[in-house]
């Protein structure tokens, strides 16, 4: 009976402790205010050093350290137990709680590179609770932010940053920094990820390569609280990028995390859910922890100073891109699917690394490349864009890559006005060779004309090693053309669009999106050579604007004017000869046109 009824007594107590710990998720836990918080204080704070359950470690208050940044306070302390001692602070610990008198006095955020005993900084909770008022994303339906406000998330960069740092011989300044967040790449070549290394550590994120989405579907969203490690989602499905760091703080379905900017761009919209630690690898440097993503379960929808905000039973729309890769013309395509955080900062960077990887890899480690790209998406509001690209190099495939992505990056990250997309498609053929020439000389074949005649151009272009090969084209002249003296040039990509603003500049200062999308969609193919016919016309722009036709005597007067917003128009017939090589170079020929015969 006696037995009986302590199994009762158990089943009342295990029920009692559901109970508290579900009304301590559902409420808002204690806080204790910046204020209270006095040196010698000791507690703890929670996070995950490995798999999904949450471990303590100990912490005593140094000391509280007022307006260190911004007008922003810290709370200095020292961390002991579970490694710490041997370890120092870990990247991914962003956000852990810190509890003094079993109250939440903040977040771990921020330490020192190299330092010898394990201190941190931790952000007052109520600075990370004012992040509940700031404007944010609502459940991902947005179409994009302008990036981060003045101030937000940015960490100092000065010269005196780099003098400090040489003086330490670290290369780092000697005062505490955000703990940089860990983005795991799974799927991503390494020479990539070295290369976009500096792009992503101005971010304040630590590349490194890990483990791919398990894809495992999280027992319950309670899963997610205070001291659980926090995936954020930037890519998933054949490859994935994830953002780890540890939820401080949890109201219902409400969450704060890291203590800290993810990358300070505001209101957002990108996947969130838990994240299994699959172990710490202690560094020099610091030490981080290696882990994956789980199924999202959540939307972060806001990123600021002071931690991020996120709503758990919310979804974040993705990007649906599609990758094609062949060697060459007629060989099947093979394809790899990825879906990308609809995130105007993140999202062109991604693409071009995913985009990069894919071909370095199928190099095998080559560092000869020659990629054809073609480049399909849909815009918000239905908006389509074709692009299409080459480039060849003989070291650096990652460069030639992100070359023949960059007019799709551009349009992405534009200045002119918000957009996402809601589709991607992305077809590349690759040749492990540098597929390179020059320009070595041009001909005609004869130097007078008639208005209507054929005119025969061949090119010679010497091929990387030394090959010489010859390229011919046939056109002819308009009826309409004027006797006089011109000008034959044949120009490589680049310089004949240099020409081209020189004539027609208001056509490279798009006013709006759709001129942007105009500009890259008519963008010259550096696979080929332009042959050009110049002959002067009686017009000028002025101020972008273009006056064609203008009197002799205006156009006298506006030729002598020093305004750098005035220049001559030319009258240009401009034929493209492929030359099946990336090719560098231009020359031209004088010619002759003669009165038209009468009748």
């Amino acid at each position: 009976m006696k037995q009986i009824r302590r199994s009762r007594t158990s089943c009342l107590l295990l029920l009692l402790i559901g109970w508290i710990a579900a009304s301590s998720l559902a409420g808002s836990p204690v806080i204790l205010p910046l204020s209270d918080v006095e040196a010698g204080m000791k507690g703890h704070g929670l996070t995950v050093f490995s798999g999904e359950g949450i471990q303590k470690f100990d912490v005593t208050v140094i000391d509280v350290i007022r307006k260190v940044e911004l007008g922003r306070d810290m709370i200095l302390i020292r961390c002991s137990g579970q490694g710490l001692e041997q370890s120092g602070v870990i990247a991914g610990m962003s956000g852990s709680p810190i509890y003094l008198e079993g109250k939440l006095a903040g977040a771990l955020s921020s330490g020192w590179m190299l330092a010898k005993a394990p201190l941190a900084g931790v952000t007052p909770i109520e600075e990370m609770l004012a992040i509940l008022k700031e404007p944010a994303s609502s459940t991902g339906h947005e179409r994009g932010h302008k990036g981060r406000r003045d101030g937000e998330g940015k960490m100092p960069n000065m010269r005196g940053d780099r003098l400090m740092g040489r003086l330490t011989g670290t290369g780092e300044p000697p005062w505490a920094r955000p703990i940089a967040t860990p983005l795991y790449f799974s799927g991503f070549h390494p020479r990539v990820l070295e290369a976009a290394r500096k792009r992503l550590r101005s971010w304040n994120i630590i590349p490194m390569s890990g483990g791919g989405s398990s894809g495992k579907a999280s027992s319950s969203t309670e899963d997610i609280r205070p001291g659980s490690a926090l995936a954020v989602s930037l890519v998933s499905g054949d490859m994935s990028v994830a953002g780890v760091g540890t939820v401080t703080w949890r109201q219902g379905n409400d969450v704060l995390a890291f203590g800290h900017p993810m990358v300070g761009a505001g209101p957002l919209a990108l996947p969130m859910g838990p994240a299994v630690i699959h172990g710490v690898v202690p560094n020099h440097m610091i030490s981080f922890k290696l882990g994956s993503a789980l199924e999202a379960t959540g939307v972060l929808l806001n990123d600021r100073a002071a931690g991020v905000f996120g709503r758990i039973g919310a979804k974040a729309e993705t990007t649906p891109v599609r990758f094609g890769l062949r060697n060459r013309p007629g060989d099947p395509w093979r394809f790899r699917n990825i879906s990308l955080a609809r995130d105007r900062m993140l999202a062109p960077t991604l693409l071009s690394m995913a985009a990069s990887s894919l071909v370095v890899a199928a190099l095998k480690e080559t560092g000869e490349l020659t990629v054809n790209a073609s480049l399909d998406a849909i815009l918000d509001g239905g908006i389509k864009v074709r692009l299409t690209g080459a480039a060849a190099t003989r070291t650096d495939p990652v460069g030639a890559v992100m070359d023949v992505i960059s007019p799709l990056m551009d349009i992405l990250s534009n200045p002119l006005e918000p957009v996402l997309a809601e589709r991607i498609r992305i077809n590349l053929e690759v040749e492990g060779r540098a597929r390179i020439a020059t320009l070595d000389s041009i001909r005609l074949s004869r130097s007078r004309y008639r208005p209507g005649d054929p005119v025969e151009v061949t090119a010679t272009i010497r091929t990387f090693g030394g090959r010489y090969l010859s390229r011919t084209t046939t056109f002819d002249l308009p009826q309409g053309l004027e006797a006089g003296n011109g000008v034959l040039s044949v120009m490589d990509a680049e310089t004949a669009a240099r020409e081209d603003k020189k004539g027609h500049p208001s056509r490279y200062e798009p006013g709006n999106l759709e001129d942007l999308i105009a500009m890259h969609e008519q963008q010259r193919s550096r696979a080929s050579l332009w042959i050009r016919l110049s002959l002067p016309m009686q017009g000028a722009t002025l101020d972008g604007r273009e006056l064609p036709s203008l009197p002799g005597s205006v156009l006298s007067v506006l030729s002598g004017q020093s305004e750098s917003g005035i220049a001559i128009l030319a009258s240009n017939l401009e034929v493209e000869l492929p030359t099946g090589f990336v090719i560098e170079g231009n020359e031209k020929l004088s010619l002759q046109i003669l009165r038209r015969e009468a009748p």
